[in-house]
């Protein structure tokens, strides 16, 4: 069976690594630190309130100076 649901997300040039809760078999007993892209949250999903919730223009603000300093190290590697 096919359901085409992501199992772990890494943009080409992104400073992080998501993995889906959903990979662990007692992912009840896991507590996020965080909801990203909270604006993007389907209605059906309630968020829990206990933890930050981050827009993705927030996320793209913690994530440009990663994004700019991977991009730099990169083109210094290789020489560009």
């Amino acid at each position: 069976m096919k359901c085409g649901s992501h199992i772990f997300h890494r943009p080409v040039e992104g400073p992080d690594l998501a993995v889906s809760i959903g990979l662990f078999e007692d992912s009840d007993a896991l507590t996020p630190n965080m909801a990203i892209f909270a604006d993007h949250t389907p209605q059906w999903l309630h968020l829990d309130d206990k933890v930050p919730h981050y827009s993705g223009l927030m996320m793209t603000a913690i994530w440009a100076p990663k994004l700019f300093w991977r991009a730099l190290t990169r083109r210094f590697r290789r020489g560009d």
